[in-house]
């Protein structure tokens, strides 16, 4: 039986083409990085780290030694968590669409931001059809004889590489992903979608822990190995998750952070406290005695004008009833005082 991985002619070069479009990639979020940084516009370098460790996670996944061995079930489980989980959850918190609208010139924006606005796009990044289109076909692939067809026609198994990264790119995009989307989902909502896809995820691991490889149409693989590939889809799923539920976690306190500090900002009541704030932050000396007399003015208007003040200087007398009742426009004359 020809396997996908045999049918390559020349290992020592085609085996490494994968690797062009990733160096590409990379070269591509470095030079925005740098552009970004001759701006002076602040950009994390966690976010760099994660790009590249996502990059260089599919090229572990399909580069050799590992895709010299894909026929192996253990081997194609680790390409599937590679491509599928940590790959995605790596280029998601990577913020490559911020990176890219920063950079672009404007009309390459404009029609990022069009293509971003598109009905079908919001369709395919919205959590459920995205956990759906990720979590839904692997019982399909590995509970019927559908893997083993994969390991002997190339193009269909590089179809399945191919649909494990995009599949994943989304779900991780719609989740936890760190660019602002149009028409995201809510927290709650997204929160409930990660939940139940593990949980999907969990019990197809456990599925195929108990069917064995003829239910995969799988020769020469013995059930031991097999099993073996289940746990690892089991445990090795279960560590990516609990990284991709802690970067949920700390978007969701900082969402919730902010809207706090919203809530609770106590807002300026009336004009003395503003001109008493503005005496507090203003430290110059010549400006300091007109804006004592402005916040004792803003007081005596606060209070009914229960005492007479002078605007400028802030002392009490008759100069500052005069104003105070020119400006309320019932100016009194001297002789009525």
């Amino acid at each position: 039986m020809l396997l996908a991985h045999e049918a390559v002619a020349s290992p020592g070069i085609a085996a490494f083409l994968p690797a062009l479009p990733l160096l590409l990639a990379a070269g591509l979020y470095l030079f925005a990085y740098a552009r970004v940084r001759r701006q002076r516009v602040g950009w994390p370098l966690i976010r760099v780290a994660s790009f590249v460790g996502g990059l260089l996670a599919i090229a572990l996944a399909l580069l050799p030694p590992l895709a010299a061995h894909d026929e192996q079930f253990q081997v194609h489980v680790s390409q599937h968590l590679l491509l599928a989980m940590v790959a995605p959850l790596l280029l998601a918190l990577s913020a490559p669409i911020t990176l890219a609208l920063r950079t672009l010139p404007r009309r390459c924006r404009h029609i990022l931001v069009r293509v971003l606005h598109t009905r079908p796009l919001q369709l395919l990044s919205h959590p459920v059809f995205a956990a759906l289109l990720d979590f839904a076909p692997l019982s399909l692939l590995y509970l019927t004889p559908l893997y083993g067809y994969t390991l002997t026609h190339p193009q269909v198994h590089e179809l399945m590489h191919a649909h494990f990264l995009f599949a994943g790119c989304l779900f991780a995009w719609a989740t936890v992903g760190s660019d602002a989307l149009p028409g995201r989902a809510s927290v709650r909502l997204r929160g409930i979608v990660i939940f139940l896809a593990f949980a999907a995820h969990a019990t197809i691991s456990k599925m195929i822990y108990a069917s064995g490889p003829a239910s995969a149409g799988v020769r020469g693989t013995s059930l031991h190995d097999w099993r073996l590939g289940a746990e690892l889809m089991f445990y090795g799923g279960d560590a990516v998750e609990l990284f991709l539920v802690l970067a949920f976690a700390l978007q969701w306190y900082r969402l919730e952070g902010k809207r706090l500090e919203r809530k609770t900002q106590p807002p300026v009541a009336n004009a003395a406290t503003a001109a008493t704030l503005a005496t507090e932050n203003i430290r110059g000396k010549a400006l300091q005695p007109r804006l004592d007399g402005l916040a004792a003015a803003a007081t005596l208007a606060a209070e009914g004008f229960r005492r007479p003040v002078d605007v400028v200087t802030g002392v009490e007398g008759s100069r500052t009833r005069r104003s105070l009742d020119r400006m309320r426009g019932r100016c009194v004359p001297d002789e009525a005082r």
